[in-house]
Formats: C-alpha cells, structure tokens, sequence
C-alpha cells in the first residue's frame, strides 16, 4: 500500500516522524482519517487516541493532548500543545 509523510510534534519535542499508510484521530467535531492523496486540509484536535499504520503494516497508537492536524500535498503535520 502507498504511504505518505507524517509529523508529530509538540512544543517540547518530535514524537514520531515517518511513512504512514493512514492516520485516524479525534477532531472537535468527529474522528478523522487521512490516507493518501487526501484532500488538503486542517482541523482541531481532541485530547485522544491517534492510531497510525506504518508503512509496514505496523499499528501504533499515541495518547495526545488537543492540538492541529494540517494535511497538504501527501504530507502531514499533527502539532500538539504536549503529549500528555
């Protein structure tokens, strides 16, 4: 399967950087998934679960604190106020 580029970070630090197949995560108005060749945009997060499959097949999950999730051309930034 295809993959695209994701950031994690906070203030304080990078969490993960990487090739993803897909993103899901809680936005203020609903769950959210990103896969490839998605249609650029932003949206708030909610304090949750972000559940990534990597471009391996591997699914991880992070806790996350709010924050932003701005996907533009294959490439995704998730920008945490802190992990916690």
């Amino acid at each position: 399967m295809k993959s695209f580029d994701l950031k994690i970070k906070s203030p304080e630090k990078e969490y993960f950087q990487g090739k993803v197949q897909s993103i899901i995560a809680e936005a203020v108005d609903g769950k959210v998934q990103v896969l490839i060749d998605h249609a650029p945009f932003a949206t708030i997060l909610k304090k949750g679960t972000i559940t990534l499959q990597t471009e391996k097949g591997e699914q991880k999950t992070i806790e996350a604190s709010d924050g932003f999730l701005i996907v533009k051309n294959n490439c995704s930034t998730i920008l945490l106020n802190s992990r916690d």
